[in-house]
């Protein structure tokens, strides 16, 4: 799947590169290519930072400088630039993966929240792991103090299947078996078996964890 991420007006987004810029973005008549005052705010990184969707269409958007430095000399610079070059916000991609904690919870994510929607949530916690979060989509509201702002985008219930990748997680401890030649049989075992195994050295406490992940299919 090659899902593109498609800008709605109203939206404040960046370019994927610095050149972009010079490329798309025009001043008006008050303000040439060619004049010192121009050469200032091309070369100015708050000048280029961000953009204004003024028209959001399938392929392409028209934008507007709304950066104060871009006023200076003159109206805000405008001009139209293709999706494809747009950088996508924070957290956003084309499929996203859910991992839920027991089959249970994947069943009820894919057979409940599919009809409903689902919002998707950027960490902005920037000292942490910046995982993500997902509501339904009637549910609005933050599902916590680390996800700020708007959700990073809200798919509705018709692309919800093609959007996500649900799975869920097994997991077990083993115990510390000190002949070494039967421990390593026995994690070659699971590993055979889709089994992700981990050492833990905790002083004295020696163990084993393995762990394997399922994507829900509903003929589970």
């Amino acid at each position: 799947m090659n899902r593109k991420y498609i800008p709605k007006v109203g939206d404040t987004v960046k370019l994927k590169a610095f050149w972009m810029y010079h490329e798309v973005l025009k001043p008006t008549e008050q303000v040439t290519v060619w004049t010192p005052e121009a050469k200032v705010l091309s070369n100015e990184p708050r000048a280029w930072a961000r953009l204004l969707v003024e028209e959001a269409h399938s392929h392409g958007c028209y934008v507007t400088h709304i950066n104060r430095s871009a006023t200076a000399f003159g109206k805000p610079w405008q001009g139209w630039v293709f999706n494809r070059d747009i950088d996508p916000p924070i957290g956003w991609k084309p499929v996203y993966t859910m991992i839920c904690k027991d089959i249970a919870t994947a069943e009820m994510v894919v057979n409940a929240w599919f009809q409903r929607g689902i919002c998707v949530w950027q960490d902005h916690n920037l000292s942490m792991h910046m995982g993500q979060a997902f509501t339904p989509a009637d549910k609005t509201q933050s599902p916590g103090w680390k996800y700020t702002g708007n959700p990073v985008e809200i798919i509705p219930p018709e692309l919800c299947a093609s959007c996500f990748t649900v799975q869920w997680e097994e997991s077990k401890e083993l115990a510390w078996n000190e002949d070494k030649n039967e421990r390593k049989k026995e994690v070659a075992k699971l590993r055979s078996e889709g089994w992700t195994c981990e050492y833990h050295n905790h002083g004295w406490d020696r163990y084993w964890t393995a762990y394997r992940t399922h994507m829900y299919r509903e003929t589970e």
